[in-house]
């Protein structure tokens, strides 16, 4: 499990440095044009259900998404959009994110808000703490 946690960690970095370095991020595309959920591993909501998880990826780690999801529509999302609207929407409606999940959707699982104070504080000093 171990290996697991370390690899996951060593994938979010990877995320964080290059969502910083190209300014986009991409996530699965619903149909409609939303962005594709699943349901937490990790984290439930009060009553004890699994809340629902939203994975996003670095251009690097796209092989991984397309197949993990079957071929599913990849959408392409700017940085600048991803922290300003969508990472504090998810937070607001209890939404959490998956980041470089790998080819069987194991990869970390995070709060929005831990993710994007990562991000402020990398943008304005690129250094992964």
């Amino acid at each position: 499990m171990l290996g697991l946690t370390v690899d996951s960690e060593k994938r979010v970095e990877a995320f964080i440095i290059e969502a910083i370095n190209t300014q986009v991020v991409y996530f699965l595309k619903m149909g409609n044009g939303n962005a594709e959920s699943t349901e937490s591993n990790n984290h439930t909501d009060k009553d004890g259900n699994p809340v629902p998880v939203i994975p996003f990826w670095s251009r690097s780690y796209l092989p991984y998404a397309r197949k993990w999801s079957q071929n599913c529509p990849m959408g392409e999302l700017s940085l600048e959009d991803f922290i300003n609207y969508w990472l504090p929407g998810m937070n607001n409606d209890g939404v959490i994110l998956g980041l470089n999940w790998d080819q069987n959707g194991i990869g970390c699982e995070c709060q929005p808000s831990n993710l994007l104070d990562k991000l402020v504080i990398n943008i304005k000093d690129p250094q992964i703490d």
